[in-house]
């Protein structure tokens, strides 16, 4: 079984070589009845998988386009069946552009488990990367959790608080999967992943204790008073009044924009049509005059463009 692009639809489809041949070589495409070379269009399917990988990874860790990100690495399993790398690129597109009240810390397990997913060396390395980046974003979720669903120790509202439950229990379930999962594992990629990761073990079982922790103690919620919780259910809740000062708005992403970065960007493009302008007009100026002046003034716009560009490189990775 070989999977092909058609040339002319795009339609990805997998061909039976003993049984779906024309001619020999050629295969008819089942949507637009294309007939092509099945050899020359199987290549291809490797080149677009390495243009969707590309575009996928620019859109998630570039671009912040999450939406994107998952559709280009959903083009890259359909490509490759149970494609780990492929997988794990969906999953992380879900859980950054997640919110606090949908985390999306399922979404890991529901499609880990949808796939017949083979642990060899290579998907063990690439699996062991995934945990440890789901252990960051669970850190994330309770880093946003403390700065914005609550304040001075006190949840703003009942709906947070739950919102923070749900996604602590959430986590707890995510991180008993990855335990559960480790002896499936290449034991000598685990062995070199965790000599190479030294922290990867403590801060799973930190992750691990932590939400154990969490959903067995007692919290401070506005308009409820103290609750007590056993197992992440409410056990007992103790009247209590408080003085917050309520923000107007709460940031409901589970990673927020960077707004000083995006401000930068509209500074960034203007600078950009501006020189453009000058740029085209010096040029016009020299079709007219023949005057070779207008054309050393050139250098002008285009050195304080690329002047811009490191400028904003550089606070972009600074800030990022």
């Amino acid at each position: 079984m070989k999977k092909v692009i058609c040339p002319k639809c795009g339609n990805i489809f997998t061909v039976d070589e003993e049984h779906d041949l024309v001619d020999a070589e050629n295969v008819v495409c089942p949507e637009c009845k294309t007939a092509f070379n099945l050899y020359a269009a199987s290549t291809k399917i490797d080149q677009q998988y390495k243009l969707s990988n590309s575009n996928g990874y620019r859109d998630l860790y570039k671009l912040r386009d999450y939406k994107h990100a998952y559709e280009d690495y959903a083009i890259c399993l359909k490509l490759k069946d149970n494609d780990l790398s492929a997988i794990a690129g969906m999953i992380m597109a879900k859980v950054y552009g997640a919110t606090m009240d949908k985390p999306n810390f399922n979404v890991p397990i529901e499609l880990l488990e949808k796939y017949d997913i083979v642990l060899n060396p290579e998907n063990s390395f690439i699996y062991l990367n995934l945990i440890r980046d789901l252990v960051y974003s669970c850190e994330q979720f309770l880093l946003m959790s403390k700065d914005n669903l609550m304040v001075n120790d006190v949840f703003i509202s009942k709906d947070y608080f739950e919102m923070y439950i749900n996604g602590v229990t959430e986590i707890k379930t995510l991180v008993k999967y990855f335990y559960d999962s480790l002896s499936l594992l290449d034991e000598e990629e685990l062995k070199n992943f965790k000599e190479e990761n030294k922290d990867f073990d403590g801060n799973l079982k930190i992750m691990h204790d932590g939400v154990e922790t969490r959903l067995n103690k007692s919290y401070d919620v506005n308009g409820v008073g103290l609750i007590e919780l056993k197992d992440g259910k409410e056990i007992k809740t103790t009247k209590k009044e408080y003085t917050l000062v309520v923000p107007e708005q709460v940031e409901m992403l589970l990673y927020p924009v960077n707004k000083k970065i995006n401000k930068l960007k509209v500074y960034v493009i203007g600078t950009f049509s501006i020189m453009f302008i000058m740029i085209v007009g010096l040029l016009i100026a020299f079709a007219i005059t023949k005057n070779f002046l207008y054309l050393y003034l050139l250098a002008i716009p285009v050195v304080l463009s690329i002047a811009a560009y490191y400028l904003f490189m550089y606070l972009y990775k600074k800030d990022v």
